[in-house]
Order: C-alpha cells, then structure tokens, then sequence
C-alpha cells in the first residue's frame, strides 16, 4: 500500500509534489536493533543492553556499566572490564559529592 509519511492518507494526499505519496509503505521495524554499526557484539545476545537498559529506564552512568559488562569478552577485553570500573567510580564519586552536598545544605538549615 503506498501512503503519504505527511497526511497519512492512502489514496488522496494534501501534500502534492512534495509528499511521499509514490513511496511503498513500510512497516516501522527494529532497524536500530536489528543493525550494529561497528561489529556484531551486542546484535548476537538474547537481550541487547541497549533493550534491558531502555525498557529498566537505567541512567546513563549505570547503562553504560550494563553495556561494558555484556560485551567485554567479545569486543575490547579487559580494557571494557576497565572502562565498567570506571563508570563505577564516577558514580560513587558523584553520589558522594551529592549526599555530602545535601548534608550541608541540611546542616545551614
């Protein structure tokens, strides 16, 4: 069936020339899981972190230990073992900067 991306419509468009009337419609698939740019690392698991990560809403410093921890003996090794320990340090550093932060804003009070 051919549809127009603007008006959604599959036989008259308001779009004219500048539609996508002519183009065949396409389902919207999993393109961005179904395809890895740079290797085939996360494309091979039963759960991709990018999924487990989104669908848990996961911050960013804590995705990205998920994401290092899953691919380090098929990508970079002990160099991804190091970059997870890392972000693990971020994080304690950050959250301790913070609870020290609010217990001197609670201490002023």
């Amino acid at each position: 069936m051919n549809i127009c991306a603007g008006c959604m419509s599959p036989t008259t468009c308001q779009h004219k020339n500048r539609c996508m009337r002519n183009m065949p419609h396409q389902a919207p698939e999993r393109s961005g899981l179904s395809r890895q740019v740079g290797g085939g690392h996360y494309k091979d698991m039963a759960i991709q972190p990018v999924e487990f990560i989104h669908k848990n809403q996961i911050p960013y410093l804590e995705g990205n230990v998920v994401k290092y921890l899953c691919r380090w003996r098929s990508k970079n090794g002990i160099e991804d073992l190091r970059k997870a320990a890392h972000y693990i340090e971020l994080l304690i550093s950050l959250e301790l900067e913070e609870a020290d932060g609010h217990r001197k804003d609670t201490d002023s009070h």
